[in-house]
Parts: C-alpha cells; sequence; structure tokens
C-alpha cells in the first residue's frame, strides 16, 4: 500500500506547495459552481460550505460562513491586496509556448491569481466586470513580457500553455481523485480475467 501511495504522490508532483494548490483548485470549483448556478449559493466560500455539508461535514458552512464574514468585514484591505495578487499572479503565470512547462506548472502565479479572484468575488461581487478588465490586461502586460524574454513565442501557443496551467490549477484537487479512482477500479478486461 504504501509503494502504491509514494508512486501516486510522485505521479502527482505532490510537494511543500500541495495544499495552496489544492485551496485554489476548491475556491475555483466554488467560483464555478456560484457562476453557473450548479449549486444554489451566493459566494464562492458558500458554495464550498454546501459541498462540503452535502460531503458530510456539516460543519463546513458554519467554517466558510465565518470566514466570509472575516474577509468581508476587512473589505477596505482585503480587496485591494487581492487585486494586487491577482495582476501579479498572471504575471508570474509565463507558460514557455512551447509545451515544456509542466501542467499545472512550476509556477505558483495561477494558483495565486485563482485565490485571489475567489476572495475578490467574496468580498464584492460587484468588482468582477472591472477585475476582468484587470485580468485582460495583466494577460497582455505577461505576454509582452514573455515576448521579450523569447522572440520565439507566438501569441497562440503563449495563450494556450497559460490557459492550460490556470485550468490545471483549478482543477488540481480532481487529479487526485481521478488517479485514485482509475487505481481502485479495475478495467472490464481485468474484471473478466484477460488482464493479470
Amino acid at each position: 500500500m504504501s509503494d502504491a501511495l509514494s508512486t501516486g504522490m510522485s505521479a502527482l508532483q505532490l510537494s511543500w506547495d500541495t495544499p495552496y494548490r489544492i485551496l485554489a483548485s476548491l475556491l475555483s470549483i466554488g467560483c464555478a459552481c456560484t457562476l453557473f448556478g450548479w449549486i444554489a449559493a451566493s459566494s464562492p466560500l458558500d458554495a464550498l460550505g454546501h459541498i462540503g455539508a452535502y460531503l458530510g461535514l456539516p460543519q463546513a458552512q458554519e467554517i466558510t460562513g465565518g470566514l466570509g464574514s472575516w474577509l468581508s468585514g476587512r473589505k477596505e484591505v482585503v480587496a485591494p491586496v487581492a487585486g494586487v495578487l491577482l495582476f501579479l499572479g498572471i504575471l508570474a503565470n509565463v507558460g514557455d509556448g512551447s509545451g515544456h512547462d509542466s501542467i499545472p506548472g512550476p509556477w505558483r502565479g495561477a494558483p495565486a491569481a485563482l485565490i485571489a479572484l475567489a476572495v475578490i468575488w467574496e468580498v464584492d461581487p460587484g468588482a468582477i466586470p472591472p477585475v476582468l478588465v484587470q485580468l485582460v490586461v495583466a494577460l497582455v502586460a505577461a505576454y509582452v513580457l514573455s515576448r521579450f524574454a523569447r522572440s520565439a513565442v507566438t501569441a497562440r501557443s503563449w495563450l494556450a500553455s497559460t490557459f492550460a496551467n490556470l485550468l490545471g490549477s483549478a482543477l488540481f484537487v480532481l487529479i487526485p481523485a481521478v488517479w485514485m479512482i482509475s487505481r481502485t477500479t479495475p478495467s472490464p478486461r481485468q474484471s473478466r480475467g484477460l488482464l493479470v
């Protein structure tokens, strides 16, 4: 069992920043649930509270509600700091444009940007449209900076690499779940005894 666990950890590249990446992924899932109306929630943390309660953690709604109230009570400080972190996170999320970055990449910019976006949404949902403008400006600035660093980067390959890194960071929490399910669910050929 420990051999399978160590193989899984090395395959998933679990490291010291895994809790940080899991937090970014959970908040991204909360944002998606709120945005698309999959859960009747008013904010990303509210959605996570509902998901936690559904999964058998009745304290989840109380914890996420308390955290949301704490963040909202410090809106004047939290929102500008999150805006700066969103901008810096996108700037630091420089894909190499040639597919050599691992997904979800070694950079911590994508998780930082996703956490900052969820915090902004939590404390001031009305600020999302201006934040999206800031996001586009950050993407353009990051692209221009990457062009100075490597002249062979095309806009399409850079955007694809950056988008893949953001998406990989958003779905990071699902990667271990899929790996564990695939390790415990036999394939049809294995269940018929065709493969050993």
